[in-house]
């Protein structure tokens, strides 16, 4: 196993998905209950229906970098033929007690994306929220959709770190620092304070999963766009606001202009031809 992918591995063991953010026993039923509430209100803004088309019920889903499990539990729920891979076999233990805590049917496995252990061709829909930025071979995940989804068909959601207007700009970037620092603007745990100490838009990316993350990179929409030539594109949208970060509450439609509009993440979906 390469360097790179043992690190990767060795960092989502020690730091699940939003663990250092939840008060509450990792795969206890509070901390699943707090998990999707920030997945749901805070990221997702309450767009469940863009990721999880019913009309899935009875196909078969790929979710690659499964994490704890939270798009398991939504796939399952509408009748999917769901299946889980993560680099971390940390994640995928938690991604399973969560199924058997809730009674939901899904298989899981320990895996790299660069390298889907799967045949051609038999999957459906593949799901792949804010993963394959954390790996090297970005690029050879992309060809590993192609591969393992059904032609003439075959689904598509994926999403990855958005390099916003905020990002592009130095001097905005800066600017965004000095606020972060000024009003105490940040995730909590995981060494999350010492995002604003940079003055590196990659290294700002890179750490913010946590400062000891391996590797983390952002896109502009022409860079994703490229990256997913080889398919049918849907649509391509920006969201993401991280409104737990900041000190006060901001009103739901100011949330979701900010989300719309400087996100920090975009997503593609898409079809194999």
């Amino acid at each position: 196993m390469p360097i790179e992918i043992k690190k990767i591995r060795s960092f989502w063991n020690e730091h699940p998905l939003l663990a250092g953010e939840i008060d509450a026993l990792v795969g206890s039923d509070e901390w699943f209950k707090k998990f999707d509430v920030i997945k749901i209100d805070d990221i997702l803004l309450k767009d469940i229906d863009t990721w999880v088309d019913k009309n899935l019920a009875g196909k078969r889903v790929l979710d690659v970098g499964c994490g704890p499990g939270f798009w398991a539990r939504q796939f399952s729920r509408i009748g999917a033929e769901y299946v889980g891979i993560d680099i971390s076999d940390q994640s995928v233990k938690i991604a399973r007690q969560g199924q058997t805590l809730y009674g939901l049917k899904g298989s899981f496995l320990v895996g790299n994306a660069e390298h889907l252990p799967f045949r051609d061709g038999v999957f459906d829909h593949v799901n792949c929220e804010g993963v394959i930025h954390h790996t090297t071979h970005t690029d050879q995940c992309v060809s590993e959709f192609f591969r393992v989804l059904k032609s003439g068909g075959g689904s598509g959601c994926v999403s990855v770190y958005y390099r916003n207007v905020l990002l592009r700009n130095p001097a905005l970037f800066k600017a965004i620092l000095l606020l972060m620092q000024r009003f105490r603007i940040g995730l909590k745990g995981h060494n999350h304070e010492k995002m604003v100490r940079t003055d590196d838009p990659n290294e700002f990316v890179r750490m913010y999963d946590g400062a000891d993350n391996p590797t983390g990179k952002c896109y502009t929409r022409g860079e994703v766009v490229r990256m997913f030539g080889s398919f049918k594109l849907l649509a391509v949208e920006r969201y993401y606001f991280p409104q737990r970060a900041m000190p006060i509450r901001l009103p739901k439609w100011m949330h979701f202009f900010l989300s719309k509009r400087i996100g920090l993440m975009i997503m593609v979906r898409f079809c194999k031809p």
